[in-house]
């Protein structure tokens, strides 16, 4: 399986995606769930961290249909 990056240099954003892991058709209801994988402070912008967050596209029998990690750049709260 082949992953896939997308870059967003301005908000400091990656997705990484294995793709699709099932069809959908239309009609299907599909829900995300999302977990919080791993945090950190960033080493260079002291006001921010980064999130890995792993998501998941699931249809209505409850099977994953997609599967994704997302490395975001966010603001931190103040101390």
């Amino acid at each position: 399986m082949e992953h896939r990056y997308f870059d967003d240099p301005a908000r400091g954003d990656r997705f990484v995606s294995p793709g699709w892991l099932a069809p959908v058709r239309p009609g299907d209801t599909l829900h995300t769930k999302a977990e919080v994988v791993a945090l950190r402070a960033s080493s260079s912008k002291p006001d921010r961290g980064v999130v890995h967050l792993k998501s998941r596209g699931v249809n209505q029998p409850g099977e994953t249909v997609l599967s994704s990690i997302g490395i975001n750049m966010l603001l931190r709260r103040p101390a």
